[in-house]
């Protein structure tokens, strides 16, 4: 099922169920995970997709709520609980997944004209529990969903950041979200010189929750880090480099910016080269993503 055609069969799916159930939550997760599932088996690329079709997912389960004149915070808590468990049937859920579902919810609120506040809390509760299920932890749940949620109310204005803000710092589910500081995600910068292979990547990462900064050729790779930005991690595949590339990896070192290696091939020199110019790692193709996610995640602390 193509997502075009998942955002129709949700928003006609679930206005006719919301306006004829008894329990709005309940009939709210039959309708999104059912969809959800569907349609990821559906695609290329599950994994890289997974937040892409949950957000839509949640999106449109938001308008359909307000089309049927239900109460958006029940429609938001079980759109978020169906969407997560659908992902959960066809692939990993990711705190990517859990950002980009509550963040859908703030947002689609936010263009029916609804109360930003009382779904954004809605939302976080459906996530923490759908994520329990899916094996994350409630702290990085909450953390991810409470985060995501201000980040979009911050685009609409002020005062819904604001609200945003108070509806879901504190308890929550038994979860205790405490934001000291706006919060920003880790940056990483990919490079790769096949524009098709760093759009994967990309979408992956972003998948995962990342920002991303991306470069296909060394002039963008040297710009990047000239820029100053805040990189938590570099991805460096060698593929279609010349020897040039460890001028651009010395800058890495000199800028105490973290790299992995990736590399076309098994060979001992490019290792030697790698870990001399300041990886901290190399990879060798093929890579799946989950080992790529462990060594991110390992060099960011865990």
């Amino acid at each position: 099922m193509a997502v075009q055609e998942m955002r129709k069969k949700i928003r006609g799916a679930l206005v006719k169920a919301v306006k004829e159930a008894e329990d709005v939550v309940e009939s709210t997760v039959e309708v999104t995970r059912n969809t959800t599932s569907q349609t990821l088996r559906g695609v290329r690329n599950k994994a890289t997709q997974a937040s892409r079709v949950a957000g839509e997912a949640v999106s449109d389960a938001i308008h359909a709520g307000s089309e049927a004149g239900a109460e958006l915070g029940s429609i938001s808590r079980g759109a978020v609980i169906g969407v997560i468990y659908g992902v959960g049937e066809v692939t990993r859920v990711t705190q990517g997944v859990i950002s980009e579902t509550v963040r859908a919810a703030v947002k689609g609120t936010s263009e029916v004209g609804g109360d930003v506040a009382t779904v954004a809390k809605k939302a976080m509760e459906g996530a923490i529990e759908a994520g329990k299920e899916a094996g994350l932890k409630a702290e990085e749940v909450a953390s991810a969903g409470a985060f995501a949620a201000i980040e979009a109310a911050g685009e609409i204005s002020e005062a819904a950041a604001t609200a945003v803000t108070r509806a879901v710092t504190g308890t929550i589910s038994g979860v205790r979200v405490v934001l000291k500081a706006p919060f920003k995600r880790q940056v990483i910068l990919a490079v790769d010189s096949n524009r098709h292979d760093l759009e994967l990547l990309t979408q992956y990462l972003e998948g995962e929750g990342y920002e991303i900064c991306s470069a296909s050729s060394l002039a963008e790779l040297d710009q990047a880090i000239q820029q100053g930005q805040k990189i938590a991690v570099a991805l460096i595949d060698l593929s279609g480099f010349d020897e040039h590339i460890w001028e651009s990896c010395e800058k890495l070192r000199e800028a105490k910016i973290p790299f992995l290696v990736i590399s076309p091939r098994r060979s001992l020199i490019v290792q030697k080269d790698s870990l001399r110019h300041g990886a901290s790692g190399v990879l060798v193709k093929p890579i799946s993503f989950k080992e790529l996610g462990e060594h991110i995640r390992t060099l960011l602390g865990g």
